[in-house]
């Protein structure tokens, strides 16, 4: 709060995943938290976790005896956290949708500028440049963003590795999303998605 003050800007943001596991505390100390839900699909989400090693474990369970990064705890990993989201508050929640975003930023862009404002948030302090970040790269591998081209427009790009998605691999994991999945295409019909050419790798 207090950079908030001193950089002079109306709001702050605190981007930790980790948030959704207490969303229902922090809806309570912050009532007038806006809160917003990034939906991605799973693949894209456990490629990221594979490529970046970020995930060893489930909190909350005990550690395993296998040693890195797997695709199953990544899954249930995807899974526990968007689970978790169903205790984020309806009517200060707004959803982003990833892959949606990825295939169309632009328009993708403007809808959730409009729900910000309707909310009553500054959209004139956000910074489109956060879009040429990517938090999923690994040191000496820079990885492609929706970052503005030549011509000033984010462009499209794929929310998943599809030519590393294999059937093998949607048969590990499917088991451990499949009612989450299902769940997050029935409540958000408009922002959940799956990356375009999916369906093609099942």
């Amino acid at each position: 709060m207090r950079v908030t003050h001193t950089e002079r800007r109306h709001a702050f943001c605190d981007a930790s995943p980790r948030n959704l596991l207490i969303a229902e505390k922090l809806a309570e100390i912050f009532p007038e938290a806006l809160f917003i839900l990034t939906l991605r699909h799973y693949s894209g989400t456990i490629q990221s976790l594979l490529r970046t090693g970020m995930v060893t474990q489930v909190p909350g369970q005990r550690p395993s005896s296998e040693p890195g990064v797997t695709a199953a705890g990544a899954a249930e990993l995807w899974s526990r956290y968007y689970t978790a989201a169903r205790a984020l508050p309806p009517d200060r929640t707004i959803v982003f949708g990833y892959d949606s975003f990825c295939a169309n930023p632009d328009g993708v862009l403007a809808r959730f500028k409009i729900r910000l404002g309707r909310a009553d948030f500054p959209t004139a302090e956000l910074d489109d440049r956060a879009f040429s970040a990517s938090h999923a790269s690994v040191p000496g591998k820079a990885r492609r963003t929706v970052g503005r081209d030549s011509d000033g427009r984010l462009a499209p790009m794929s929310s998943y590795d599809r030519d590393d998605w294999t059937a093998e691999l949607e048969a590990t994991v499917r088991p451990l999303v499949a009612q989450v999945d299902e769940r997050l295409f029935g409540r958000y019909p408009d922002d959940y998605a799956s990356p375009p050419g999916y369906a093609a790798v099942l």
